[in-house]
């Protein structure tokens, strides 16, 4: 096999500048990201931008080593299913994030000098090498906001369970303070409400949803699916005639399958035409300010919906099933009664089954 075409990082001449392209990985978009080398950064080329022989289509995103006098090597690097690309720097004995759309690095400690071997398995565990303890490292992964771990094995939120699919809608909610959500991690605009209504904003790298009139809100990501899933972590401040939860089939704010918490039970509920009808409920406790993770499944006329503490793992079964025909397609996303003030959201994955 030869190459026959190739593609410019930089138009200037790059020698003596500390770039040296490393490792790379592809997108779940299919776009071409890479490590580079000394200047702590990772780029990216946006495939269908891409010009042979120019640099059409590149962008680098640099960062600040936290340790100004360890130096930096930008080496490892592999991009996970739910729009993030980690990344590891050697000299800084840290690994990291960068949001496929466009965002800011969130890095912890990495132990003893990880370096080329870093990847994302099945189960959207980081997995990495420590070249200098003799160790290798496991991270697991659920959009927290960064906390160093000071031992070779990090440990974040555990991520949500989820099938394979195509993925329809992901946000992680790491970018700048901004008002409304705007554009999410994947590169697509959040719609209805958290595009026009004021009470939605960014705010520490997490959605918020800040309201205390008692109305509700929706927030929709993605394509039109028919069978699909969603899979969101998240808090309120108050359950008081409060609650939160996922939305499938959605198509506007009176036509909705939700799938949601009020503090004292799971609930899966619908909306037709105006009209609202509670199908299943179990019980659930739930605390105010608490992290929990709702996932809510319709294939076919089947609903299925799952909800645990975020620090914890889903339930084996399911929690909550009924058959209802009413819908049949429509948007992913979220809805929000948030009468007790806050809502606070950290991840979202929509995906078609």
């Amino acid at each position: 096999m030869e190459y026959s075409t190739s593609f410019k990082i930089r138009n200037t001449p790059t020698g003596g500048t500390g770039l040296t392209p490393h490792l790379i990985t592809i997108d779940p978009n299919g776009n071409i990201w890479w490590s580079e080398g000394w200047v702590s950064a990772i780029g990216m080329l946006n495939v269908t931008a891409a010009k042979p022989s120019t640099n059409n289509g590149v962008t680098e995103y640099f960062y600040t080593p936290s340790c100004s006098s360890c130096g930096s090597h930008t080496s490892g690097i592999s991009a996970d299913k739910q729009g993030l690309i980690w990344l590891d720097d050697s000299l800084q004995n840290t690994f990291g994030s960068f949001p496929v759309g466009g965002g800011s690095f969130s890095f912890y400690n990495g132990g003893g000098h990880p370096h080329d071997g870093l990847n994302v398995d099945s189960q959207n565990r980081i997995w990495f090498d420590e070249e200098f303890a003799n160790k290798l490292a496991e991270a697991i992964h659920g959009f927290s906001t960064p906390t160093p771990t000071p031992t070779g094995t990090a440990t974040i939120t555990p991520t949500p369970t989820s099938t394979s699919g195509s993925v329809l809608g992901t946000d992680t909610f790491h970018r700048a303070n901004q008002s409304h959500w705007g554009t999410a991690s994947d590169g697509q605009t959040w719609g209805d409400d958290a595009y026009t209504q004021s009470v939605f904003s960014i705010s520490a790298n997490t959605g918020l949803v800040t309201a205390t009139g008692g109305n509700s809100y929706s927030a929709v990501l993605g394509p039109s699916a028919s069978n699909a899933e969603v899979i969101e972590s998240g808090s309120l401040r108050s359950f008081s005639s409060s609650n939160f939860g996922d939305v499938l089939r959605w198509s506007n704010g009176n036509n909705w399958y939700k799938a949601f918490i009020d503090g004292s039970s799971l609930i899966i509920q619908k909306k037709v035409n105006g009209s609202a009808s509670i199908l299943a409920q179990v019980p659930f406790s739930a605390t105010a300010g608490a992290s929990y993770t709702i996932h809510f499944r319709v294939v076919g006329s089947t609903l299925t919906a799952n909800v645990w503490p975020s620090s914890g793992s889903e339930p084996s079964g399911w929690m909550a099933t009924v058959s209802d025909t009413s819908l049949t397609s429509g948007f992913c996303g979220l809805r929000f009664l948030t009468k007790g003030g806050l809502a606070t959201i950290t991840s979202f994955l929509a995906q078609s089954l």
